[in-house]
């Protein structure tokens, strides 16, 4: 979550808090080290947070990044993934997915050579609907997204991100585009998933009560059915406080207003 518009009422009016992005920090990257992905996508990245985990010692070692720290898809904020090493990355690119005219909204696509095929891995941060004029903007962006995820990926292809849609106008893909919706998947059609929630004080707090539910999604397409998901969580469900076993933080503030979501796959 980026802190451009930390203190400030909401859009739709709520009150402005302090979003503390150094504490939330040092908890971000606490949650990434000690999941050890493959891949991390995540959004609202400013360059200043790609600068605090570029200077991380187990970053370095590890992992490479989608884009340089000057990059139009995180300046002034947007969209950063990271690819561990152990990966054989076999190419990056950027496909844009505007909401409306002039907007650029890159989506990081990563391609990895695995033992069956080479896989597509994709991020992306579709736009709030907060007035009208985004309402009619983000249903152009949706149509963008999905020719993007039909022609941009390859045929085996994730693509996750924040969808930032609610559970009563759900960002879905057509049956024909043979991409499915992971969670319920892994974890049944009755577990909501949800990463927006009232358990999450800080979502709480700044986040309109309309958008709750699992706004962060995997869609998964494979036409040859040997890349699975197989467990799937969600992540930094606890506060920074509870992180840091201390009182130093405001008592609402957790590592972002969004759980994160981890999702296992098995390659067969």
């Amino acid at each position: 979550m980026f802190d451009r518009y930390s203190g400030k009422p909401t859009p739709l009016g709520m009150p402005g808090i302090d979003w503390c992005s150094p504490k939330r920090y040092p908890i971000l990257a606490k949650i990434l080290k000690g999941m050890d992905p493959d891949v991390i996508g995540m959004q609202e990245v400013e360059p200043q947070f790609w600068e605090y985990l570029a200077a991380l010692p187990w970053v370095q070692e590890n992992y490479i990044f989608s884009c340089n720290v000057n990059g139009p898809s995180i300046s002034p904020w947007g969209v950063l993934m990271m690819v561990h090493k152990r990966q054989q990355v076999v190419g990056i690119s950027h496909a844009n997915v505007p909401a409306f005219s002039g907007h650029m909204c890159l989506m990081p696509i990563i391609n990895i050579k695995m033992s069956h095929a080479t896989v597509s891995i994709a991020s992306i941060h579709l736009l709030a609907p907060y007035t009208k004029s985004h309402e009619n903007a983000r249903t152009g962006q949706d149509n963008v997204l999905r020719q993007r995820m039909a022609k941009s990926c390859g045929p085996e292809a994730i693509v996750m991100g924040d969808y930032n849609d609610w559970p009563t106008s759900e960002f879905t893909m057509p049956t024909e585009s043979n991409y499915v919706d992971c969670w319920p998947i892994v974890k049944g059609p009755n577990d909501m998933g949800k990463t927006m929630d009232e358990t999450n004080e800080f979502c709480k707090l700044k986040i309109e009560e309309i958008f709750f539910g699992r706004s962060d999604k995997l869609f998964l397409r494979s036409p040859t059915k040997k890349l699975l998901p197989i467990q799937a969580s969600l992540v930094g469900t606890k506060s920074v406080n509870d992180e840091n076993n201390d009182h130093k933080a405001p008592g609402y503030l957790f590592p972002s207003d969004h759980y994160g979501v981890q999702m296992l796959f098995s390659v067969k």
